[in-house]
């Protein structure tokens, strides 16, 4: 689905499910609402790892990439930690529930007040070509490349543009 759709949208999408799910939990104490938002959990854990993380350490340098990198790090950890947190420190489980609620607010507020680029793979399989040089000219500025890449750079795109209307071009003539 993210190669029909793209990337963004389904990051944003796992982060607000999951951060309703987390709301649940904290507001309706119930047996089956717990076993229907570990479902969901269940079958957005693996669209928010393999998605949201990787998007965003695909395109943005610096601090950036390392708050992310964070982000990772810390929800991976929440499974190790949390039995010792719960030996040591609480016993109340809707910490871990608040935390998961801020995660996925610190992620949907990143996408929202940062320009997070689609996947430019994604932009250039769907020939939306306009906006993948914009966003690659953006991530060039970002990243402080020098005039030398950025040329290189835009040389390659270009080609890979006339290469594949051309193609595109014999297959609309057969």
């Amino acid at each position: 689905m993210a190669d029909i759709y793209g990337r963004k949208i389904f990051v944003i999408i796992v982060c607000i499910v999951q951060g309703l799910c987390f709301i649940v939990l904290l507001l309706i104490p119930s047996p089956i609402v717990f076993y229907g938002t570990i479902f969901i959990f269940g079958t957005s854990i693996p669209l928010k790892n393999m998605m949201a993380y990787t998007h965003l350490m695909e395109f943005l340098p610096g601090k950036v990439t390392e708050y992310s990198g964070y982000l990772f790090f810390t929800e991976g950890m929440i499974l190790v930690v949390s039995p010792l947190v719960l030996m040591f420190v609480t016993v109340n489980t809707d910490i871990f529930l608040w935390f998961g609620v801020i995660q996925n607010i610190i992620a949907i507020a990143m996408f929202i007040l940062m320009y997070v680029p689609e996947s430019t793979i994604f932009l250039l399989e769907k020939e939306r070509f306009d906006i993948a040089k914009s966003d690659i000219s953006y991530l060039l500025k970002f990243n402080r490349a020098s005039e030398a890449v950025s040329a290189e750079l835009e040389g390659y795109l270009n080609r890979y543009i006339l290469k594949t209307q051309s193609l595109t071009e014999r297959r609309l003539k057969e």
